[in-house]
C-alpha cells in the first residue's frame, strides 16, 4: 500500500548501527511512501513501529504507529 504524507515532520536518522545520530530527516507533506512489512530498528526495541521505504527512492524511515496514524494517508 502507499501512503501520503499529510504533515511534514522529521525524524532522527540511525547510523550503520541503527543507533541515534542526533540529525535529523525532514518528511514533507505529500511525499509518497510505501509500507513493506519490514521492521530494523524501532521493533527491536518493543515498540508499535511502521516501516516506510520513499516511492522512487532508496530512504526508508521506522516511525512509531502513533506518528504513521497522524502522518499518514492511503492513496493506492
Amino acid at each position: 500500500m502507499v501512503y501520503k504524507c499529510k504533515n511534514t515532520f522529521r525524524v532522527e536518522m540511525v547510523d550503520d548501527n541503527y543507533a541515534g545520530t542526533d540529525k535529523y530527516r525532514i518528511i514533507k507533506k505529500g511525499s509518497k511512501w510505501e509500507e513493506n512489512g519490514h521492521k530494523i530498528v524501532l521493533d527491536g526495541f518493543g515498540l508499535d513501529a511502521v516501516h516506510l521505504d520513499k516511492v522512487n527512492g532508496s530512504t526508508w524511515i521506522e516511525i512509531s504507529r502513533e506518528t504513521f496514524e497522524e502522518c499518514f494517508e492511503g492513496v493506492e
